[in-house]
């Protein structure tokens, strides 16, 4: 056996050894800074550190674990529920995270909405074919997000 066997194995095993408490602090700032946010908006926040009523606090590794638990925010806006929360989409190899904000309306919007990010294409569109979208006033909004629409005014 030369060195290289154990050296290799051990800076592998050391390096995993040190990210697990980097990232477990990453994460929970994070979950404290959603937790905040949450707060400021109004909502309540379900996530890490959130147990029910009566259950026993987590010890040891299922405490470190619980860190991992997604988040979700929950309220409501202007009477209508809202929830926010994170949603991670792809393969291992090419994963997106993206925010997502669901509205939950007590009836139908009398008109027609559509949101999404602003492509490639959709830039293409634009320059080429004079397609517009809503502007909603706001330059990085406006350059991010593409909004349409049948009664742009109500939007």
């Amino acid at each position: 056996m030369d060195i290289t066997s154990i050296i290799v194995p051990a800076i592998f095993i050391g390096g995993i050894l040190l990210m697990l408490p980097i990232a477990y602090r990453v994460l929970r700032r994070h979950n404290d800074r959603m937790r905040r946010m949450a707060d400021e908006l109004g909502f309540t926040f379900h996530g890490a550190g959130d147990e029910p009523p009566g259950a026993a606090e987590p010890t040891g590794v299922r405490r470190f674990l619980q860190i991992f638990k997604p988040w979700r925010m929950t309220g409501m806006h202007d009477g209508v529920a809202v929830a926010i929360y994170l949603e991670s989409r792809g393969t291992s190899r090419n994963r997106t995270s993206y925010s997502i904000v669901e509205a939950s309306f007590p009836r139908p919007l009398p008109f027609t909405l559509l949101v999404g990010r602003e492509t490639a294409m959709a830039r293409l569109g634009k320059a080429v074919f004079g397609i517009q979208d809503i502007q909603v006033g706001s330059e990085q909004f406006d350059a991010a997000v593409r909004v349409k629409g049948s009664e742009p005014d109500r939007i």
